[in-house]
């Protein structure tokens, strides 16, 4: 079985359109969860999706009134994705060693390893789609 985890939670949907291709805080839910049940984490890249709806602001009132964590704002103002290009990149799977009872700064420094790989396949996806000559928003 598969499942799919996003460590930076709804915090990560939130990025505005220039800060689209960086990394906020990861949980380490994901983390106690691998050790847990002895799974690999197979860490990806999701390039585009700040370029689908290029957020310009995040109305977190309006959003909450309706649900939500927030609403984002873009330059057309309805948050209706754009056609773009959408790219994902994986790397080797990684396998900690634990039962997920570690003390918190092990376990963060698990999750450490993990936020610097997804990192480098970004730089990877955003410096190809450089090479491709891809225009941003």
């Amino acid at each position: 079985r598969l499942l799919l985890v996003f460590p930076e939670g709804h915090h990560g949907t939130a990025k505005l359109y220039g800060d689209r291709n960086s990394l906020v805080k990861f949980g380490p839910g994901f983390m106690r969860l691998a050790l847990q049940t002895k799974s690999p984490i197979v860490p990806f890249a999701f390039i585009g999706g700040g370029e689908a709806i290029p957020t310009i602001a995040n109305l977190e009132k309006t959003g909450k009134l309706l649900g939500l964590p927030y609403l984002p704002l873009t330059p057309y103002v309805l948050p209706l994705p754009r056609p773009v290009s959408l790219e994902l990149y994986y790397s080797e799977p990684m396998l900690f060693e634990g039962t997920g009872n570690e003390e918190d700064k092990v376990i963060q420094g698990y999750v450490e390893q993990v936020k610097e790989r997804v990192a480098e396949l970004i730089e990877r996806g955003v410096q190809m789609r450089k090479h491709r000559g891809e225009a941003s928003f």
